[in-house]
């Protein structure tokens, strides 16, 4: 019997549409988040454009800080209206 050669190769890396979804709780927080960052936008339709372009740049700019947070005790302190 002829010895047979064995290759150990790492395991492939998971595809990406593989990762990790959302829990129900975080589901429900992304949408409540979007309807309000859609809610700030709308606001700014009767501002004058240089007011309307400073709020929305600000509401982004805390909006991307807080993108991959996913700690939603911390969350529950703010609410989400």
């Amino acid at each position: 019997m002829l010895p047979s050669v064995v290759r150990l190769h790492k395991a492939p890396p998971v595809p990406r549409f593989f990762k990790q979804g959302l829990s129900l709780d975080h589901f429900l927080i992304r949408s409540q988040v979007i309807s309000l960052y859609r809610q700030i936008a709308r606001c700014t339709k009767g501002m004058e454009k240089s007011n309307a372009r400073e709020l929305l740049d600000w509401a982004r700019m805390d909006f991307e800080r807080n993108r991959h947070e996913t700690n939603i005790v911390k969350q529950n302190k703010f609410d989400l209206h």
